[in-house]
């Protein structure tokens, strides 16, 4: 059994948008609802100062459905439309921030390569 936090996501009913979720971690409501559980629940708790892996449980199963790294996983989002299926993308909002923090601090604004980022958020039980 893992010892890192686990965030419980309980799909809570369909909105204008799609799938609409619950997100709990330890007992206590993170997220009220969200279509991007995952993700969203990376930034929060990244807001709540908890760091390292994270493992991601659904309702009425006795295994975690993957395992994210909440720093990187943060700087994600899932992107989706017409004409494209899911799949992962930078959060925009998250970036924006980033580069604005880089330029003050005199940093790079140069973004990683997109090459990997899959396998490098998952992390191996």
């Amino acid at each position: 059994m893992s010892n890192c936090p686990r965030i419980w996501i309980e799909a809570t009913g369909l909105g204008g948008r799609g799938q609409r979720h619950c997100v709990t971690h330890n007992g206590v409501t993170l997220i009220e609802s969200t279509k991007n559980p995952e993700f969203d629940s990376t930034r929060e708790l990244l807001a709540l100062g908890v760091i390292g892996p994270v493992e991601v449980w659904r309702s009425g199963t006795s295994f975690p459905a993957m395992r994210l790294d909440i720093e990187k996983a943060a700087k994600l989002t899932i992107e989706e439309s017409d004409r494209v299926g899911p799949s992962f993308a930078r959060d925009e909002k998250e970036s924006a921030h980033e580069r604005s923090l880089s330029r003050i601090r005199g940093e790079s604004s140069i973004p990683p390569a997109r090459t990997g980022l899959f396998f490098s958020l998952l992390s191996p039980f």
